[in-house]
């Protein structure tokens, strides 16, 4: 029999780009698969020969009670299609979709399950629910989780592959040459750029408060968010801050390229203090230094490869700022830079190995 997969996924593609890296996979290998997706935008048409599509309108604003009810027939949509077709193994990814399905998944797909991990759920406060998360892992073939850091809260007794937020695509052109412009502007305007999902309001606002009507700085927002319109309104008395909106991927290249530093600044819960985030990512890709706050995993990996800056509580942000770029070593950056991207290549090496022996072995 034919070797084919079930992907399921509880968002769009586009919201989900990690999805990318299975399929990828499942090509090189002539491996078939069906994407089960929950378009939760009823302005969106989906049509692709491998989706599965589930069409229930969600947003940032819809209560939580709500949200798992949805969840609840989402699943109920999935069981419904799965039971129809003879998958060999299935792919789950989210703590939330993996709760939702953990019984049904354990009985028809025990040993030939894969957990993508890539975000912390508040449900998992509650003791039913972690269980459920739990038993399903002891049924998985194989779990990958996007930041070594997710480990603080998952059970110790598995093996945990790491499943990078980027894939070989985007790191084979790491070697191309970006321009830093950082040794330039010790008399000049510091340009930090904040790129993608705004969430985090309190932490960006007190961002902004700290630089803000200060002509050594210059603040830009890329993107859109549940944080956009409370960011914007606060800012309205602020200088030196801008926002650019919603923006396509061809575009990233050109935002980023105009920035000196990124702002990875992120709150104070459990999800953002064990991830990785997209942003350190497109910090390493195009070699413009990052500031994050501290005690989290982020800080870890700046500290240790000297990335950029970690800014503590109470700490002048100005002044560290402005210290980091007075004492900018480009060179050692750079080096630094290239030693963490061939550890994540390995990484991703073995990622896509340990992938494919769970779904063709």
């Amino acid at each position: 029999m034919k070797t084919k997969v079930a992907l399921l996924v509880d968002s769009i593609p586009e919201a989900s780009p990690y999805v990318q890296y299975y399929i990828d996979i499942c090509c090189s290998k002539g491996v078939e698969y069906d994407l089960l997706i929950w378009n939760r935008d009823k302005n969106n048409i989906i049509q692709n020969d491998n989706y599965v599509v589930f069409n229930s309108k969600v947003s940032s604003r819809t209560p939580d009670i709500i949200k798992y009810f949805k969840y609840f027939k989402y699943s109920h949509f999935i069981k419904n299609k799965l039971k129809n077709k003879n998958y060999s193994a299935v792919i789950v990814f989210s703590v939330q979709l993996s709760i939702f399905m953990s019984d049904y998944l354990q009985k028809k797909f025990n040993g030939n399950i894969i957990v993508d991990i890539r975000d912390y759920s508040i449900i998992m406060n509650f003791f039913y629910f972690r269980k459920k998360l739990y038993n399903l892992l002891d049924y998985s073939k194989l779990i990958c989780i996007s930041s070594l850091g997710f480990k603080e809260w998952l059970p110790e007794k598995h093996k945990y592959i790491l499943s990078h937020n980027i894939s070989h695509i985007l790191l084979k052109k790491k070697h191309i040459e970006i321009l830093n412009t950082i040794p330039e502007k010790t008399s000049g305007i510091i340009k930090i750029l904040t790129i993608g999902m705004h969430r985090d309001k309190e932490v960006n606002y007190k961002f902004m408060r700290d630089l803000g009507n200060d002509n050594r700085f210059f603040i830009y927002y890329a993107g859109i968010g549940p944080a956009t319109s409370f960011l914007e309104q606060k800012s309205k008395k602020i200088n030196n801050v801008s926002f650019i909106g919603k923006y396509s991927k061809e575009e990233e290249f050109n935002i980023v390229k105009d920035c000196d530093l990124i702002n990875i600044m992120l709150s104070n819960n459990v999800l953002s203090k064990c991830l990785t985030s997209n942003r350190f990512y497109l910090s390493l890709m195009h070699k413009k230094p990052m500031i994050v706050n501290s005690n989290c995993y982020q800080a870890y990996l700046v500290n240790k490869y000297n990335l950029g800056i970690v800014i503590n509580e109470g700490d002048d942000t100005a002044n560290k700022i402005l210290n980091y770029i007075e004492n900018f070593d480009i060179d050692d950056y750079n080096e630094n830079v290239k030693k963490i991207m061939d550890i994540i290549e390995k990484d991703l090496f073995r990622f896509e190995e340990e992938v494919i022996k769970a779904i063709i072995n």
